[in-house]
């Protein structure tokens, strides 16, 4: 085999390996969209009724039950400032943001701030508790069966909204961020020494 031969093999390689790669990560979106959008009877009536969850705007009212059993309503919550992130179990992204997410939490306990992750993968809350357990997380983990990532109109995970006290949605955050990093903490705290008004 010539040194030629050798580049170019090297080159297919790269190339079978790339569109190889690309298809995994269409069929993981695919994988995604088709998980977020099932179950979306309950919210589809809201969605068609022509919510847009966009910065500025409020935030849609929703209840779910955490993997503890207990039913929390979003719009219980305002006075606070809500990090409301959507997530699966599954999704290598997520895995890595969820330690920073449980740092984040810690550093702002005691102020007036709740992180609440939405899972969007699994209807057994069991395993998700399991999961939630074997990464030490303490913030409150939701189920949803579609219909809040339906309403919220969640394409990718990780995905983030911050809430402001009024429940406006503050930022709209695609895919995986380091949330413990000083930068965001910052951003926070900006945000919690906003005056809440009713």
């Amino acid at each position: 085999m010539t040194t030629r031969e050798k580049k170019l093999g090297k080159s297919g390689l790269v190339i079978i390996g790339s569109i190889l790669g690309i298809m995994l990560i269409i069929g993981a979106i695919g994988y995604i969209s088709g998980k977020v959008s099932n179950g979306r009877n309950t919210a589809s009536k809201e969605s068609e009724a022509g919510y847009i969850p966009e910065e500025n705007a409020p935030a849609a009212d929703f209840s779910l039950t955490t993997i503890d059993n207990k039913v929390v309503r979003l719009s219980d919550y305002r006075g606070k400032v809500v990090f409301l992130n959507f997530w699966a179990t599954w999704c290598p992204p997520c895995r890595m943001e969820l330690p920073s997410m449980e740092k984040l939490y810690t550093k702002l306990q005691g102020k007036p701030f709740v992180m609440l992750a939405v899972n969007v993968d699994e209807s057994d809350p069991a395993n998700v508790k399991s999961f939630a357990k074997s990464m030490n997380l303490t913030f409150p983990v939701l189920i949803d069966d579609g219909s809040v990532s339906g309403l919220y109109r969640v394409n990718a995970i990780p995905t983030t909204f911050i809430l402001r006290k009024d429940g406006t949605i503050d930022t709209i955050v695609d895919g995986a961020r380091p949330w413990d990093d000083p930068s965001y903490v910052k951003a926070f705290d900006k945000l919690l020494a906003e005056p809440y008004k009713q």
